[in-house]
């Protein structure tokens, strides 16, 4: 039976999705491909894209638990094994390949990690608060903040603040 499915709080990029418990209304069942973007059951990633489900299918991944090349999709949001019987969610597997994939880069190509200090290569305003060029950011935190932001940290005096990567220089 089909569920619909509904995105709840944001909370640091982070998207958490619940499952209601009433099925879909019946014109929504049909075998017609879905055309409205609300009624598109995909996997949404951490930054809220849809993930596509075509490459998944043609393409499924090695079983985590006996590592047996015979899986398939199930059509919509699982994985399967026939030989283990284990099944896993594609959103936890798209999202873990996505961790794994990101490498964030400073304004000038160099690679930024968690932990790095960088200054500031751009004045930026945020609100009322202005952040000079120049200024030295210590210990950030990288990760999908939203809107572009990748970078959290605190500065000094100034406050917490999430920043763009294209917009520091590693220090």
């Amino acid at each position: 039976m089909l569920q619909s499915v509904v995105r709840v709080g944001v909370r640091h990029g982070a998207r958490a999705l619940m499952v209601a418990a009433r099925p879909l209304p019946r014109f929504v069942r049909s075998e017609t491909p879905l055309m409205h973007s609300r009624l598109l059951m995909l996997p949404i990633d951490m930054r809220g894209r849809h993930l596509s489900t075509r490459a998944l299918e043609d393409n499924p991944p090695d079983c985590p638990q006996c590592a047996g090349a015979n899986t398939y999709f199930d059509g919509v949001s699982l994985f399967v094994c026939p030989d283990c019987s284990h099944d896993w969610a594609v959103a936890a597997d798209a999202a873990a390949d996505a961790e794994t994939n990101d490498v964030f880069r400073d304004g000038f190509g160099t690679v930024l990690q968690n932990g790095d200090s960088v200054t500031l290569s751009k004045e930026l305003k945020a609100g009322s608060v202005v952040l000079k060029k120049g200024t030295k950011v210590k210990s950030i935190r990288l990760g999908a903040y939203g809107d572009g932001h990748d970078i959290s940290c605190s500065i000094p005096g100034k406050g917490a603040f999430h920043l763009k990567t294209q917009f520091v220089k590693k220090a």
